[in-house]
């Protein structure tokens, strides 16, 4: 047993880690696919949401009156996919989304998610299905900004791209964890 396993090539085992940690990958986006599919769509009413150093302007556009407007929602439930749609006349990055897992909690850095534009000003954001009490949503960084918003949807039905595609940070994952394995497969060769 000890020769058979002497015999296998680092690069066969690179790439039998990749296999399995993408074997998992994917099983990990089909089990968040059918939790989040699960999920019942509900349309946000955007008179309930909590608007600040942000003023209306009379063609129902928004005004940004410094460079950190928030936008701020109860949810109170587990969440699948945030869709909203904006248009920002300065801004044309990822959007800041900010949000708590409990009643009394605070909006930090350690819990934001980046939307993404998906399409002509829309942008989409994935909480997976995990509980979320709020949502704050930053739009720009621009005082002076004008906002155009549209409709905003918790629980978006996810397409199959969303939770079996892997984004950058997932197939760096894979590499650096597959990288491990096969160094410490190495190193545990030299042993036997």
């Amino acid at each position: 047993m000890k020769e058979k396993i002497k015999k296998i090539g680092t690069g066969s085992a690179f790439l039998l880690s990749v296999l399995c940690f993408s074997t998992m990958f994917f099983a990990g986006g089909i089990v968040k696919y059918v939790k989040i599919s699960s999920l019942q769509e509900q349309t946000l009413q955007f008179e309930n949401f909590t608007l600040n150093s942000m003023k209306p302007l009379d063609d129902g556009a928004w005004a940004c009156t410094d460079s950190d407007p928030q936008i701020i929602i109860e949810i109170g439930e587990n969440a699948g996919i945030l869709r909203f749609e904006m248009d920002s006349e300065l801004y044309t990055g990822d959007i800041a989304v900010y949000y708590t897992e409990s009643e009394n909690a605070d909006f930090t850095p350690k819990k934001i998610l980046w939307a993404k534009d998906v399409s002509d000003n829309i942008y989409k954001i994935d909480f997976g299905g995990k509980y979320i009490q709020k949502i704050r949503i930053d739009p720009t960084v621009y005082g002076g900004d004008r906002i155009v918003f549209g409709d905003f949807a918790i629980n978006f039905p996810p397409t199959a791209a969303d939770c079996l595609l892997p984004d950058f940070y997932d197939i760096f994952v894979i590499s650096v964890c597959s990288v491990t394995v096969c160094a410490a497969f190495g190193i545990v060769k030299k042993f036997l």
